[in-house]
């Protein structure tokens, strides 16, 4: 049996912590009526672990990754699935439960390579 994979991008955590600055994101389509209709939120994978919801809080970033995913809330949407009021999209998405964990995979950079010389 395999696992499935799940994209942890750790270079844009590690560089949106550093640098504090405007971070790389997701535009996020909100609303659809029409071509004027379109609205687009900007929210980044670190927004998500951030303003998670206050059940999760002890949870880590890796774990997070592996159990967790972003999906469009619904009216039937739990209270402890939605994020923090500071998330960019806490008005229309929350936070659900995979059915399986899957296996984060560290993109954006390399792990430091270890010969027997080193």
């Amino acid at each position: 049996m395999s696992t499935s994979c799940a994209s942890f991008p750790l270079r844009n955590v590690l560089h949106e912590l550093v640098e504090q600055q405007s971070h790389p994101c997701n535009l996020v389509e909100l609303q659809t009526s029409g071509m004027d209709g379109v609205t687009f939120r900007a929210a980044s994978f670190l927004d998500d672990y951030l303003f998670r919801p206050a059940t999760l809080e002890e949870i880590s970033i890796y774990e997070f990754v592996a159990t967790h995913f972003r999906r469009k809330g619904t009216l039937k949407s739990p209270t402890t699935a939605l994020f923090m009021s500071e998330h960019p999209l806490f008005n229309s998405h929350c936070i659900a439960l995979r059915e399986n964990e899957v296996v984060p995979v560290l993109v954006g950079m390399r792990m430091p390579f270890i010969d027997a010389d080193s």
